[in-house]
C-alpha cells in the first residue's frame, strides 16, 4: 500500500506540537512498517531520516504558500503517485483530491471554534474556511484525546464511530535524573544559579503565561527559586508578557529563554521543581507528560483535555485563578513527602504513553482504511 503524508509540519525548524508529533510518530512508525511504502509531501525541502529498512520518498517542491500548495499542487502528485491513502496530519485535506483515494485526517483540536480570540487573525480564516470540510471528507478521522474527538462530534455533527482517538507518546530520552546532573548537563547552554519552576509553550495568548507570572508573583517572597519560561515567541507576545510592568524583583527572577535545543529538554524538566501548565485549551498537551516522566511534578489547568491526559497525576487549578496555582505550587515546595507522591504518581502516568503505541494504532487505521 502506498500512503502520502502532509509533511509540512517537517518543515518547521524550531519544531514544537505539531511538528514534534509528526517527527516522533514517523520515527517510530519507521521502526515497525516493513510492508507499506510512505511518500512524504511538502511545499519546500525538510530534513528527516527514518530507520533504513522504511519504504519512503519525498515528494517536495513548488515553495508556494502550505494552504494554496495544498489545494492546488496535492491533488495532482496523489493521482501521479497513485496513492492508496492520503494522512492529513494537521486537520486539513486536498479537497480536490479524487475521492477513490481513502483520505485520513488528524484534528489535533478544534481551537478555532473553542477559543478563536487566541488565534492570530490568518490561522483563525484558514481554519473556518479548510477544517469543516476537511473533516467531512475524511474517511476515518483521528483525534488525539477523547475531549478533542468529542469536540468534532458535537460541533462537527459527526458519527463517533468514524473517529478514532490515538494518543501521542513520550520519548525515550525523557527520564529522571538527579537535579545535580540535570544543571551539569544545562551549565554548558546557561547558568542555573538558584533553584527554578518551569513553564514550556509558544509564547502566545493560549498558553496563559500571565497566569503562571501571576502566580509566581504570589509565592517569590517566600521561596527562593526562579522562573524559567521557554518555547518560541508567538502570536501577540509582547501583550501577553508585559514585563515591565513588574517589579524588578520579579523581573530579575523570570528567566525568558525562548526556544531552547530539543536534547536539552530533558534535563531542564528534570532540573525544576515544579511544572505549570495552566494552558486556556490543548488537544493533548505534552509538555506536561514529559516534564512527569523527567521526575517533575506538575501543576495544571482543569481544562479541555489536560484532565484525561494527566489523570490524578497532576494538581489542577482553573487557568483565571492564579491563586489556586500558587496554592498548588506553595503546598508542592513545602512538603517533601507530599511532592515526591507526586513525582511517583507522575512517572506511572507518563509511563502509559509510548510512541510505538501510538505507532502500532496508526498503522492499524491505515491499514484498515486500505481494506474499507
Amino acid at each position: 500500500m502506498r500512503i502520502a503524508v502532509d509533511a509540512r509540519p517537517l518543515c518547521i525548524e524550531k519544531a514544537s506540537g505539531i511538528p514534534t508529533f509528526l517527527r516522533c510518530l514517523l520515527n517510530a512508525i519507521s521502526e515497525l512498517d516493513k510492508r507499506n511504502e510512505y511518500i512524504l509531501y511538502a511545499h519546500r525541502n525538510f530534513h528527516w531520516t527514518g530507520h533504513p529498512d522504511f519504504q519512503v520518498r519525498k515528494h517536495v517542491g513548488t515553495n508556494l504558500y502550505g494552504t494554496v500548495w495544498m489545494q492546488s499542487v496535492v491533488p495532482f502528485w496523489i493521482q501521479q503517485d497513485k496513492i492508496d491513502v492520503f494522512w492529513g496530519t494537521q486537520h486539513i485535506l486536498p479537497l480536490l483530491a479524487k475521492r477513490s483515494v481513502r483520505m485520513v485526517l488528524t484534528v489535533h483540536d478544534l481551537i478555532y471554534l473553542r477559543l478563536p480570540h487566541t488565534m492570530e487573525l490568518k490561522n483563525l480564516w484558514i481554519n473556518r474556511y479548510m477544517i469543516k470540510p476537511s473533516i467531512h471528507m475524511a474517511n476515518t478521522l483521528i483525534a488525539d484525546s477523547r475531549c478533542t474527538a468529542q469536540d468534532v462530534v458535537e460541533l462537527m455533527k459527526i458519527d463517533p464511530r468514524r473517529i478514532h482517538v490515538n494518543y501521542l507518546g513520550i520519548e525515550s530520552d525523557y527520564v529522571i535524573k538527579s537535579k545535580e546532573e540535570a544543571q551539569r548537563q544545562l551549565s554548558s547552554f546557561m547558568k542555573v544559579d538558584h533553584p527554578y519552576l518551569l513553564t514550556v509553550g509558544t509564547m502566545e495568548p493560549r498558553k496563559n503565561l500571565l497566569a503562571s507570572l501571576a502566580a509566581f508573583m504570589k509565592i517569590a517572597d517566600q521561596f527562593p527559586h526562579d522562573l524559567f519560561v521557554v518555547g518560541p515567541p508567538g502570536w501577540k507576545m509582547q501583550q501577553v508578557l508585559r514585563m515591565n510592568t513588574y517589579p524588578q524583583s520579579i523581573q530579575k527572577r523570570v528567566k525568558l529563554l525562548g526556544y531552547i535545543p530539543r536534547l536539552l529538554m530533558p534535563s531542564l524538566y528534570a532540573g525544576s521543581d515544579v511544572f505549570l501548565f495552566p494552558s486556556f485549551y490543548e488537544g493533548f498537551g505534552l509538555p506536561p507528560l514529559e516534564a512527569m516522566a523527567c521526575g517533575t511534578p506538575v501543576v495544571a489547568s482543569n481544562t479541555s483535555c489536560l484532565p484525561e491526559i494527566l489523570d490524578s497525576a497532576a494538581l489542577f487549578a482553573d487557568p483565571h485563578r492564579p491563586d489556586e496555582l500558587a496554592a498548588h505550587i506553595r503546598h508542592l515546595l513545602s512538603d517533601p513527602d507530599f511532592q515526591n507522591r507526586q513525582i511517583q504518581a507522575g512517572l506511572n502516568r507518563s509511563a502509559q504513553f509510548r510512541w510505538k503505541d501510538t505507532a502500532q494504532r496508526m498503522m492499524d487505521i491505515f491499514n484498515q482504511g486500505a481494506r474499507s
